[in-house]
């Protein structure tokens, strides 16, 4: 009889991997989205203009949606260097009508 290797992964493995990457980066477009929305309606809610922490909190949920939007795309694959100015330059527009101070 020849000698059968032993199967180091179980078959479902693969699959696993690609749903448990699938799951978290839906849960980062999810939490960057309501991270955002919050940080926006604490804002109304204070009736405080955006200052340099709320725009930078609001940077950073960007950050979390972009991260999380490419995940589920083949052709925008970012580095960590391009992820940061990819998801600046998605906040830089809203940015124009802001006031810092």
């Amino acid at each position: 009889m020849a000698d059968v290797p032993p199967q180091t992964e179980r078959a479902g493995a693969g699959a696993d991997r690609i749903l448990a990457g699938a799951l978290m980066r839906a849960g980062a477009l999810a939490g960057g989205m309501l991270f955002g929305v919050g940080v926006l309606a604490v804002r109304l809610v204070t009736g405080h203009g955006i200052d340099l922490f709320t725009l930078v909190l609001l940077y950073l949920a960007t950050l979390l949606f972009v991260w999380g939007a490419t995940g589920f795309t083949r052709k925008l694959s970012l580095s960590f260097g391009t992820l940061l100015l990819f998801a600046a330059a998605v906040l830089w527009p809203g940015c124009g009508q802001i006031s810092i101070g």
